[in-house]
């Protein structure tokens, strides 16, 4: 099964009481289940529990994650977690439904999890994830197809770690803002970054040489796309984003990608940096093959649009998937060496919505007191086409890295988020009333200036060796109170 990076952030999970609802019809309420020890590698070993649960009585969660990779209507679901003690896991399912999915998510927040996989399976077949984080919590979403299809059912998980592969490599991908209830509304632009936080050569000599893109048709990758390439580790050459080029070692086409252009193995033909990645090698010159050991991690980002959708026609895409392959130069450029087997693609998966009556929020900020402290400000507030006063709005801000730094719901009228150091900061506001996010919007907090001191003689100075008082001030008079002045010169120092 491929790894997934299902970008569903935001949940906010609502459910309609019910007689006999399962205690875990809630993501809150998930039921811990305790996966015990796996060993280490080299050492093999595994790690088997099981778990019964039902969805008879249970309600869905909504918004209800509906994705184009993994197609459902709304279900009713129940909602497990655990914390990873290895790299991997099976699931083996027995149960009652006619077309049981299971989702598996990553966080240790409800209201803001990412699912990283998506699994539709038959009873009895086994399912399996891999590249899970050892320590990290993840939860489990378990339903049937939609929401008559209800059944009993029994969860044996068995967990392992995979050792002895030729190149291990740990990718993660990151969003900027991040999906609103697993959505986009048409017109945001999204900043992403694919971080290969290890590539670890066990079997083969292989160096790191090319990541591809495919983009879901929501995007706008015509109008909008900007990619933004790491550098060169091993100096010897660039990173690039190509909308094609032929490996030379397999004759492989590759599309729409990052790849390093270099001076090294150019075995096929073709000069130094000559604009052709096929003919060369990777970037691991002078002891950068090697990640995070020998070299530090790639960061490969971009930003794009979700398309606009005037008039919200029917036959709008709403697929916003994105999926990344990472190769190795012995792939898609020139090394001769033997070809090793990396891993599998890394998709990310959201929703395009058309909301296109939906107004970005107004933003207003104040600065910081001094450089460095942590007590500027900005204020939000969610706006309608009408002027609504009483609209309800969901609203999320984040820092220039994406990190949540406020979440609050039910929002009528103006919301201050305080203590903020100076940066970039981004809002997002979900009318509660449509479901629809609209277009999110950014602002700049700055350090304040510090105040400007001067002195001056008292009396004014009539002549060379005579004495005088010096009387110290700043231009803005009202930090006096909470200054200091310092005096460095003849008669010093001083300071009071």
């Amino acid at each position: 099964m491929r790894r997934t990076f299902t970008l569903l952030v935001g949940l906010v999970m609502f459910s309609v009481s019910a007689w006999a609802q399962p205690a875990n019809d809630n993501c809150a309420d998930a039921i811990n289940i305790s996966l015990g020890n796996v060993p280490s590698c080299p050492t093999s070993g595994s790690s088997t529990a099981t778990v019964s649960g039902t969805t008879i009585d249970a309600t869905p969660v909504s918004p209800y994650p509906l994705f184009v990779q993994c197609p459902t209507q709304v279900a009713n679901e129940v909602w497990y977690s655990f914390q990873s003690p290895a790299t991997a896991f099976e699931i083996e399912l027995s149960s009652g439904f006619n077309a049981p999915i299971i989702v598996l998510y990553e966080g240790d927040d409800c209201n803001f999890l990412t699912a990283v996989d998506c699994f539709q399976s038959n009873n009895g077949n086994i399912i399996d994830a891999r590249n899970l984080v050892p320590g990290e919590t993840y939860y489990l979403m378990v339903s049937g197809g939609d929401v008559n299809d209800n059944a009993d059912f029994t969860l044996t998980i068995t967990s392992s770690n995979i050792c002895g592969e030729c190149i291990e490599i740990a990718p993660n991908i990151t969003a900027s803002p991040p999906p609103i209830n697993g959505t986009y509304s048409s017109g945001t632009t999204v900043n992403f970054c694919y971080n290969v936080e290890q590539w670890a050569v066990t079997g083969s000599i292989q160096w790191l040489h090319a990541i591809t893109i495919e983009f879901g048709a929501g995007w706008d990758y015509d109008n909008s796309f900007t990619p933004f390439p790491p550098p060169s580790c091993g100096g010897d050459g660039t990173w690039g984003w190509y909308e094609s080029w032929t490996g030379c070692r397999t004759g492989q086409l590759f599309e729409r990608g990052f790849a390093y252009d270099s001076a090294s193995g150019l075995g096929c033909g073709g000069t130094p940096n000559d604009g052709d990645p096929g003919n060369n090698w990777g970037d691991g010159l002078f002891g950068c093959s090697s990640i995070p050991d020998q070299g530090p991690p790639k960061n490969f980002c971009w930003s794009i649009q979700v398309n606009e959708f005037a008039g919200c026609e029917a036959s709008f895409s709403t697929d916003l998937s994105i999926r990344v392959n990472l190769y190795q130069d012995g792939v898609s450029g020139s090394y001769g060496g033997d070809i090793c087997t990396i891993g599998d693609p890394s998709d990310a998966f959201a929703t395009a919505i058309c909301c296109s009556n939906e107004l970005p929020p107004l933003l207003e900020a104040d600065e910081t007191s001094c450089p460095g402290a942590s007590d500027g400000a900005i204020r939000v507030t969610g706006t309608t086409n009408d002027n609504d006063p009483n609209a309800v709005f969901n609203i999320f801000v984040f820092d220039a890295a994406g990190n949540v730094v406020f979440q609050g719901n039910g929002i009528i009228g103006q919301i201050e988020v305080p203590n903020l150091p100076a940066g970039t900061y981004t809002a997002q506001t979900v009318n509660v009333a449509t479901g629809c996010p609209g277009p999110s919007e950014s602002i700049d907090v700055f350090d304040a200036f510090p105040p400007f001191a001067t002195a001056i003689a008292n009396p004014p100075l009539t002549c060379t060796g005579s004495s005088f008082n010096l009387m110290g001030m700043l231009d803005d008079p009202s930090q006096e109170p909470f200054a200091t002045l310092n005096w460095s010169g003849p008669g010093g120092p001083y300071s009071g």
